[in-house]
């Protein structure tokens, strides 16, 4: 079962109470004695005004009993408000710092120069590397055949 609420202006509810109140009363006014229709149309007042009186809160609750003042900041809130964000850009700063590269880049490219560049003769006569150049096993090359090891 639905039911159908139509929400009417203030001034509608109030004219539909009176309506219906008016038609409860001729209706059955000759049923009632007089001090019972006395006590009931004193309490249909009572209840009237304490309607309006909600409808009234109900109103003033919507709007802001003060205006919000202006909220003004001297120069050092503003200043402390900054430090928050000054914080973060100093780690930031400070953190690309500590994770840059620059010291093994150097480090590589040392290691790239002195592999790449021709072996001194003095070299040659040092025991160790001619024993690694014995233990060293060159790759193969397309045709299967060892690349010939350097040579005096």
């Amino acid at each position: 079962m639905k039911h159908h609420t139509r929400h009417h202006p203030p001034e509608d509810t109030e004219a539909l109470a009176l309506r219906l109140g008016q038609a409860l009363k001729t209706a059955h006014a000759q049923d009632l004695p007089a001090d019972i229709t006395a006590r009931l149309s004193a309490m249909r007042l009572q209840a009237l005004a304490a309607h309006r009186q909600a409808q009234q809160q109900a109103t003033h609750a919507h709007t802001p009993a003060k205006q919000r003042r202006t909220i003004r900041f001297t120069w050092w809130q503003r200043l402390l408000a900054a430090l928050p964000i000054a914080a973060a850009g100093a780690t930031a700063a400070f953190m690309q710092g500590a994770v840059s590269d620059d010291g093994l880049t150097s480090h590589i490219e040392q290691d790239i120069q002195i592999l790449s560049s021709e072996v001194p003769p003095q070299a040659w006569t040092d025991p160790g590397f001619v024993e690694f150049l014995k233990a060293y096993q060159p790759p193969q090359t397309e045709t299967g055949h060892n690349q010939p090891s350097p040579s005096r």
